[in-house]
């Protein structure tokens, strides 16, 4: 189901307060809390007084417990707690679930009072949950968590705080294609919003890119290139995008999806569109360095390449990423001559000429090899 599809239990529906609670057996299994038929009423909410003194309250119940969990974890063959663990199970899965439920509870309370204190609060405590259950995580699917995010994500009064951890969620709840999923439906929000996810996916893929290679190539590299396409003159979310697709282009599968969803022209559009920009053409000439590992098909774009490259060495010759970048693809492209020509035009001793020599300079020769 789509995050962006309104659930059932969305934030002030009366079926968010009143829904079906799932009864657990008494010989349900703590380690799969999947909602029975059977429903059941969850209590009303808590008054404040009620709410400030169940903490201690609480604390006080679970000492006993905390014992003999530590207990079954130390000596896991002891037949006591073997028989113990046999009666508390059912109770404890109940237990489990009404915490999760009462979380599930304050969030959609929290949404629709725009309380972001206590929205951030229950999203924190939703993740936790999910990242250390996969039965709590499928709980709350199941409940429709993960579809009472959109609006969080999509609230023009959003909280940075909230969004950070939301997108958290969203990810743990339904992976790398919920947020590509939200990165679609985030056009009209608010633009630093779609910039945090395109910034999660990224630290994702630097953490581990294999983790990603469930989601499309395809769909990857269209979640940068319809954010920038949409925010024509947002640098946050263009610096977001550009630097997302220099990442996932150091995979050849990536690099062909690139070429097949008409990415040279897209890249090569933005560099000509935004010539002035020193981030995105430092951003665009790092992706251009990626492409030219192969796979990429740029064969018939190399003289447009060449020039966009030409462009920003001329634009920003003081810049030693550009000056680096720059002198390396136009030597893979066969645009030394345009170098030298730059040179005899501006002497030596010009700013250009000399921030070219210095470049040449610093440059792995090695890597022009072949």
């Amino acid at each position: 189901m789509s995050v962006f599809v309104a659930s059932p239990l969305h934030a002030g529906s009366p079926a968010l307060a009143h829904s079906a609670s799932p009864r657990l057996s008494p010989g349900h299994n703590a380690a799969c809390l999947s909602p029975a038929s059977t429903p059941t009423a969850f209590a009303l909410p808590p008054s404040a007084d009620e709410a400030a003194a169940a903490p201690d309250q609480f604390q006080e119940l679970v000492k006993t417990l905390r014992i003999f969990i530590t207990c079954v974890e130390k000596y896991p063959t002891d037949p006591v707690a073997g028989a113990v663990a046999v009666r508390a199970r059912a109770p404890l899965a109940q237990a489990t679930e009404l915490c999760i439920r009462g979380v599930f509870e304050e969030f959609g309370i929290a949404l629709s009072s725009g309380d972001s204190v206590s929205l951030l609060s229950a999203t924190w405590f939703m993740r936790e949950f999910c990242e250390a259950s996969t039965s709590a995580r499928a709980l709350v699917n199941q409940y429709g968590g993960a579809q009472l995010l959109g609006p969080v994500l999509l609230s023009p009064q959003a909280d940075k705080k909230v969004i950070v951890e939301t997108i958290k969620l969203l990810d743990c709840l339904k992976g790398c294609d919920g947020i590509l999923e939200a990165i679609a439906h985030s056009h009209n929000g608010a633009s630093w919003v779609q910039a945090q996810l395109l910034w999660h996916l990224r630290d994702r893929v630097r953490e581990n890119f294999d983790s990603m290679k469930t989601a499309s190539p395809k769909n990857m590299i269209l979640a940068a290139m319809t954010s920038f396409q949409a925010r024509p003159d947002d640098c946050t979310v263009h610096d977001a995008a550009l630097t997302l697709l220099a990442d996932v282009l150091s995979c050849e599968e990536h690099r062909s999806a690139f070429a097949e969803v008409q990415g040279w022209q897209y890249l090569l559009s933005a560099l000509e569109l935004h010539r002035g920009k020193l981030e995105l053409q430092r951003r665009g000439l790092q992706i251009l360095c990626q492409l030219q590992r192969g796979g990429a098909w740029g064969g018939e774009h190399t003289k447009r390449s060449a020039q966009v490259v030409m462009c920003a060495i001329e634009a920003f010759q003081d810049d030693s990423h550009i000056l680096e970048w720059g002198l390396w693809l136009l030597l893979q492209l066969g645009g030394l001559l345009d170098v030298l020509r730059v040179l005899s035009q501006t002497g030596e001793a010009s700013d250009i000429g000399l921030g070219v020599l210095h470049a040449l300079q610093r440059l792995d020769w090695s890597q022009m090899e072949g």
